[in-house]
């Protein structure tokens, strides 16, 4: 997944779309945004192809192997090595709505957006560091219950207000995901950004100390705002 790529993608779209722009800037950020979409197809391209010839099978044969001479003590296991030919995040929203996982090590924050407040995408992921992603707060302080006392992780606040936090409707996280921006639809709808989009949300709220919804009436309304865009 190519998220870090894509969200300049679209911060560079929502510009040309948004800011007044003379004729020579808007050719050379045409040209960045082409540059950049560009590097993120090859980058898309090449994530599906093995690198070694029958590199699934293999990895899997010598997983299978592993497993066999190794105690996990947590308890975890590589059930099956899957590839997908283009992106996998289908095959991952499944796994996550399944409960046959809880947790995605992926750069796609895109993920967590589609799959629910109960999943938590793996980023950024080294031996030193790693960053933590989840559009539920409790859902990661529940799993901080589960990191290591002598571990320096800590919940850091977005920078935006959360915006899918209580939404459970797949339709509706789909959609708001659409009007912001995401990796289907990179620009997003012009001048409906995560603040005017938080904005709208909160009016949906059914009650002012529960993070509860009319998840219904508030899907009318959005998708009202994105047909708007596409009208002649």
């Amino acid at each position: 997944m190519w998220s870090d790529n894509s969200s300049k993608i679209r911060s560079l779209k929502r510009r040309l779309n948004e800011e007044v722009l003379t004729q020579q800037q808007r050719s050379e950020l045409l040209t960045v945004i082409k540059q950049k979409e560009t590097q993120r197809k090859r980058k898309e391209a090449a994530s599906w192809r093995p690198s070694i010839q029958n590199f699934a099978s293999e990895l899997e044969r010598e997983l299978d192997l592993l497993s066999a001479h190794l105690t996990n003590e947590a308890g975890g296991s590589v059930l099956k090595v899957v590839t997908a030919q283009f992106q996998a995040d289908t095959y991952i929203a499944a796994q996550v709505r399944n409960k046959q996982a809880v947790m995605v090590l992926s750069t796609d924050t895109d993920i967590p957006l589609f799959t629910g407040d109960s999943c938590i995408s793996i980023k950024g992921f080294s031996k030193k560091n790693f960053d933590l992603v989840s559009t539920s707060k409790s859902a990661l302080e529940c799993m901080m219950n589960y990191v290591g006392a002598e571990s320096k992780v800590q919940v850091i606040p977005a920078e935006h207000p959360i915006l899918f936090e209580g939404i459970c409707d797949d339709r509706l996280r789909s959609l708001m995901m659409v009007l912001v921006g995401c990796d289907v639809f990179p620009c997003g709808v012009k001048n409906v950004g995560i603040p005017t989009l938080a904005k709208i949300v909160r009016k949906f709220r059914t009650t002012s100390s529960t993070l509860a919804y009319n998840e219904a009436a508030l899907f009318e309304y959005l998708l009202e705002v994105l047909k708007k865009e596409f009208k002649p």
